[in-house]
């Protein structure tokens, strides 16, 4: 199986740091061939990922609604051979769906969702939500599954796949900040 992973984010976030850890995850245990991480340029993710010497491509887009980048965004997937679509934030998913919508792009799309937040009734962001090339939306806690269930059409598209840490990571670092008080 190949997963291109998609965010346009170009901060330093929890999500982001998760979509390195699924990536290293995916490739450490054997579970997928090859990976593709599609991101902005000179976003923060970019920089992480080469240099923990993982495949990435860049882009610039103007705007989530920016046509031409969907089109090239078909592209991409096409030319990857990839098979799956991990869909990593809301301007990704956007785009996702246009490409899909104006120029057929038909790989399965899997939508993750860190956000406790109603979607709203703006027609356009319940459809792309309802999309049916979106297979599955992975949602981090119950919370977030309860939020989109008055907006998703299909309640068996979500599923909960919570956040973790590895914390074998701090074990042996060296502790920053001040030092807590007891009263």
């Amino acid at each position: 199986m190949r997963v291109l992973h998609f965010t346009t984010s170009n901060v330093w976030r929890g999500h982001e740091q998760m979509i390195i850890d699924i990536y290293e995850s995916f490739r450490d245990n054997g579970f997928v061939e090859n990976q593709l991480i599609v991101c902005s340029t000179d976003s923060e993710i970019y920089k992480v990922a080469t240099e923990r010497n993982l495949r990435v491509q860049t882009f610039d887009f103007k705007s989530e609604y920016d046509l031409r980048f969907a089109k090239k965004f078909k592209k991409i997937v096409t030319e990857d051979g990839s098979d799956v679509i991990m869909i990593h934030n809301s301007k990704a998913h956007t785009i996702s769906v246009l490409s899909a919508i104006f120029f057929g792009l038909k790989i399965p799309m899997v939508l993750c969702r860190t956000l406790i937040k109603n979607i709203g009734t703006n027609f356009f962001r319940k459809y792309k939500y309802n999309f049916k090339g979106i297979k599955k939306i992975i949602c981090i806690s119950d919370s977030v599954v309860d939020i989109l269930k008055p907006s998703i059409k299909n309640h068996d598209s979500m599923t909960v796949i919570g956040s973790v840490v590895d914390t074998d990571r701090f074990v042996n670092s060296k502790k920053k900040g001040i030092p807590s008080q007891r009263i």
